[in-house]
């Protein structure tokens, strides 16, 4: 079980994803104070502390564009999301929809022979969340290159 903390407020974390430290997917269950006030603080790129098995981490949101918004769930708990925008997120690994996603960032088809580096190269340290970081152009292209020219000019996939 993880727990989000911010100035005495707490709520479990159902989900969350790190991009070199920094907090880019949040999803709490908990008191609507504390859901509002937590995803509040890391909306204004405070620094929260997520409690793990593994021990304390130390997350911000840092900067760039984020959003959040919470729902109140049967029995008087709330959840919230915050997330950056321009990543990917979801539930369940799905190869396919990951690659498009990943192809339509990188404004450049990628093929499925070099799906797999570029994946690893993009994919973020996450917690009950597959989260992907926008892919650089330059090296999603230098990739399929290399893909291209070991294949010996045969025409890939």
């Amino acid at each position: 079980m993880v727990r989000a903390r911010f100035e005495g407020l707490e709520a479990l974390v159902e989900a969350y994803a790190l991009e070199d430290g920094r907090l880019v997917f949040l999803s709490l269950v908990g008191p609507r104070e504390a859901v509002r006030g937590i995803l509040a603080a890391w909306a204004k790129g405070e620094s929260l502390s997520l409690y793990t098995p593994q021990g304390l981490k130390r997350a911000w949101s840092g900067w760039g564009r984020k959003t959040f918004a919470t729902t109140r769930l049967e029995g008087g708990l709330h959840h919230g999301i915050g997330r950056h925008v321009g990543y990917y997120f979801a539930r369940e690994e799905d190869p396919r929809a990951e690659r498009l996603w990943a192809s339509r960032a990188a404004e450049v088809p990628i093929p499925e022979a070099v799906w797999g580096a570029v994946r690893e190269e993009i994919a973020l340290e996450a917690y009950r969340v597959v989260a992907l970081a926008r892919p650089n152009p330059w090296s999603v292209r230098r990739r399929i290159q290399e893909h291209f020219r070991e294949a010996g000019g045969r025409r890939v996939s």
